[in-house]
This record gives structure tokens, sequence and C-alpha cells, in this order.
């Protein structure tokens, strides 16, 4: 008889298992990176409920909320602020329960609908005093100092306005040059009769008369857009009794020019703003002085006496 065949034993090897084995390697290995605060992975904490284990350890954390996007001054906090789209859920960042702060604001009740007292920042915990007074309703007006008045300005009427930002402080000066027609005439009343008054006169060409419209008036925020080439117009927040005086200088098409803030308050407030005489009023005194002037009527000129004229020697 012949012996029979040996067989071969089958091979117990799968490919698949030893796939499968390496990559849970890797997962460990990477976990165990990630718990030893070698590296940081993603969702790995919610996932594996790392937060409830660190509590059941008596290390204790609070949800912070913090902003989603920038906040703009007199801007109304809403949902959509505050709100992180990853996670569908309020953003927040938990903080060991030693290292929050007591002006931290935590509760969405007590955040929901304040108005904005400056700008804020993306990723920043909120705190009372980011906020106006509460009812405060939401709008540029809303940032008005008390005691003060809002006032639009076009872009470009006042030199070096555009370039400041929210509560930048300044004061408002206006200037304007004599009317050259008022000289030519008063020359022309006077001509042949005082030289010296004459010539008085025309030391006033090119006069200019500078007055301070606004003290310390404050920068507000973009009305609207305040991209390149946008045609809003400056808010600015004034004394209430300095309104009317603004509102002169705009209509009166004044040059208007601001001086800022220097920095430095006590030299602030020891500023002095050079306000010069008005020429025009100069011009009325010169003229108040004079006892004689010329009329012309047509082709005929007539010198009369002026009544307003008192001769010093006889108004006693």
């Amino acid at each position: 008889m012949s012996p029979a065949p040996l067989r071969r034993k089958r091979s117990t090897f799968n490919p698949f298992l030893a796939v499968l084995l390496g990559v849970l390697g890797v997962i460990g290995v990477l976990l165990t990176l990630h718990f030893t605060e070698h590296i940081e992975l993603p969702y790995v904490d919610t996932a594996l409920g790392r937060e409830v284990k660190a509590q059941e350890t008596n290390v204790r954390t609070v949800p912070v909320m913090i902003t989603a996007r920038d906040l703009q001054p007199g801007q109304a906090v809403r949902r959509a602020d505050v709100w992180d789209a990853a996670i569908q859920n309020f953003k927040v960042v938990r903080v060991h329960e030693d290292d929050v702060r007591e002006d931290w604001i935590l509760k969405w009740s007590d955040i929901e609908g304040r108005v904005m007292a400056h700008a804020k920042s993306k990723d920043k915990a909120f705190k009372e005093t980011d906020f106006l007074p509460k009812g405060t309703r939401p709008g540029v007006a809303s940032l008005v100092p008390q005691g003060m008045r809002m006032v639009t300005i076009p872009k470009d009427r006042v030199v070096g306005l555009e370039a400041l930002h929210y509560q930048d402080r300044f004061d408002l000066v206006a200037h304007r040059e004599i009317d050259e027609k008022l000289l030519d005439e008063a020359q022309k009343a006077l001509q042949g009769l005082s030289k010296d008054t004459w010539l008085e006169i025309e030391s006033l060409r090119g006069a200019t008369h500078r007055r301070l419209v606004a003290c310390d008036a404050m920068r507000l925020p973009a009305l609207g857009s305040s991209e390149p080439g946008s045609k809003q117009p400056i808010a600015v927040a004034v004394a209430a009794n300095e309104v009317p005086g603004l509102l002169q200088a705009l209509e009166a098409k004044d040059g208007l020019f601001c001086v800022v803030y220097s920095g430095n308050e006590e030299e602030w407030a020891r500023r002095a703003i050079e306000v010069d005489v008005d020429p025009e009023e100069k011009l009325e005194r010169i003229l108040a002085g004079t006892s004689e002037m010329r009329v012309h009527d047509g082709d005929e000129v007539r010198t009369i006496r002026v009544k307003r004229y008192r001769d010093p020697e006889t108004s006693n």
C-alpha cells in the first residue's frame, strides 16, 4: 500500500483582522497622547464624556458664554451673536471654577437684548461694563452722553473728523474769510477822504474769523457702512447749547476743522483755542469812526456827513 498524502494545515492569518488591530493600536496611542495632553483631538472629550469624568474626580468646570463674532457699540446682542453653528448651541468655553471671574456674566437671560457700550471682539466673555443700562434702545443715539445731543455732519465737511474713532474727543472750530466785496465798497466810500482809514481797511483783506463752535465734542460710531467711498454722514455728540451754533456754521458753509484731544487730561483742561476777532466787526468799527463818506450815484459823487459819527471834542 502506498502511504496516504499529507494534508497541509490551513493558515490562521487574517489580513483584515491584522489591519483592524493596527488601527485600534493607532487609536489607542492617539487617545493616550490626548489624555496626557501631549496633543489635542477635536470632539474626543465630548464623545468620550471626559468632562463628566473630570467632575467625578472633583475637577469642576463652569461654562462661560463668549461672543461668536465681533460686536459694535450701540448693537443689541442677539442669539446669532453667541451661537456656535458647528454644535448648534451657545458658544461657551469651560473654565475651572476657581478661574471664573466675578464680573463675567454667565446667564443668557442677563445678556439677551442688552445694548453694547463699546466694541467687543470675537471669543470674549461678557461683563456688565460691556453694556449700557438695561432698557436702553439699540442704535447710535443711545451712545450720546447725558447733556449732549447727536448731530450728523456731511462726510468731508469737517477737516480731520473722518479719521477719528468712536469716543475720540475734539474741539470744533469754524473759520470764515471776510467778504472782499464789503472791503471794496468801504474803500470806495472813503476814497480821497482818509488815506489812513483806507489803508486800515486794506489790511483786512484775507483776514479770517475763527470761532469755537463746539467744545469737547465726541465722535460717535458710523451710522452705516464704513467702507471706503461710503457717503454716510458722520455722527458727533455736542453739548445741547452748542447745537444751534454748529447748525448755523454748517448752513453758512463756514470752513470747519477739529482740534483733537491731546491725550493728557491736565493739558486738555488748560487748552485755549485762539479765536480771532471777526474782521467784519472790525470793519464796522472802522466805518463807525469816520465823519464823512463818499456816495456814488451814477456818475455823480457826493460827500456826506455821517450822522453816527461823534466828534470826541464835542460829544461831552
